[in-house]
């Protein structure tokens, strides 16, 4: 519920700022969302993009990007301001719903963990700069090597030299692959680290088997190309 949520709240608001003509969208997220995030995605077996967080900004339509000026500060020092002020604000009374995973963390897991690790929201937070830092350099890395890969895009999918691909150590294999996937504007729903080390290890063997991949996506590969297309049912 609070995903499908999350989606609806964030495509109206996306259409309120293009009818307005805005090019950013400021959400109030802060330092202790940040820590949560972390902490809630690890826990889910995230990889490194997963454990970088919520990021300062992300696109949110083609013209508005979604910017969170609050990230780094707390959200006792942003109450304590707001009292300051006389400024009221409003709470959303399921942040108080155990039910949630997200607000177990909030008001039990991660104040128990501070009482052993005071600093566990800070280590957290340090955690995802890292991890944002680090998946920056191989993204980087991952686009020069697309550029070596001749990337064709089509309407079903797309397609690419496995030459260059191969040369490359796997990890950074995998994270080329993800970016043609997004390149062609490929959904990304169910494709795990498992499935793109399959689809990684499909271009690898040059097997003609196609294998079929979340989504109703076929992948394999012709003569020195690894083809990814929409299954024909």
């Amino acid at each position: 519920m609070e995903a499908y949520s999350r989606r609806i709240r964030y495509h109206l608001l996306g259409e309120a700022c293009e009818k307005l003509g805005a090019r950013y969208l400021a959400a109030g997220h802060t330092a202790d969302d940040q820590a949560e995030t972390v902490l809630l995605r690890i826990l889910r077996g995230a990889g490194l993009r997963g454990a970088a967080g919520i990021p300062f900004t992300r696109p949110l339509t083609p013209s508005v990007s979604v910017v969170r000026p609050l990230l780094a500060c707390s959200r006792k020092a942003i109450l304590s301001y707001l009292a300051e002020v006389g400024q009221e604000y409003r709470r959303d009374e399921t942040n108080n719903d155990l039910g949630f995973r997200r607000n177990l963390i909030r008001h039990e897991w991660l104040p128990k963990l501070e009482t052993v690790f005071p600093d566990a929201s800070d280590a957290l937070r340090r955690l995802a700069e890292q991890c944002r830092e680090t998946q920056a350099v191989i993204e980087s890395l991952a686009e020069e090597l697309l550029a070596l890969c001749e990337l064709s895009c089509s309407k079903s999918g797309f397609s690419l030299a496995v030459g260059p691909l191969n040369e490359a150590d796997e990890p950074l294999a995998r994270e080329t692959l993800r970016l043609a996937w997004r390149e062609a504007g490929l959904g990304e729903q169910g494709m795990t680290r498992r499935w793109w080390c399959e689809l990684a290890l499909q271009g690898r063997q040059r097997d003609e088997r196609p294998i079929t991949l979340p989504g109703g996506y076929k992948a394999s590969v012709e003569g020195n190309r690894l083809i990814v297309s929409a299954g024909s049912g």
